[in-house]
């Protein structure tokens, strides 16, 4: 029994290692939706969304330098870096 386990999870690592990765067309399809530009506001304090419409991501500006929390997807770079 343990062998037939063992067998299988071999297996399903070996099929699971063969997935080819996503296309450039098949993310920006994926993401697009998700990748909708939003206007940046302020929270509370030094803390800023910076994200889009659906994935948030969170500016935290400091003296020392800023931090960014989730960089969100490619599509997003543009929207952040406003």
């Amino acid at each position: 029994m343990r062998y037939a386990l063992l067998i299988a999870v071999a297996f399903s690592v070996v099929l699971s290692a063969q997935t080819s990765p996503l296309s450039n067309d098949a993310r920006a399809q994926f993401h697009g939706p998700y990748s909708q530009p939003e206007e940046a506001f302020r929270l509370i304090g030094n803390i800023y969304y910076v994200g889009a419409k659906n994935i948030a991501s969170y500016l935290i500006v400091t003296p020392q330098g800023n931090v960014l929390i989730d960089t969100g997807t490619t599509e997003m770079t543009s929207v952040i870096k406003a």
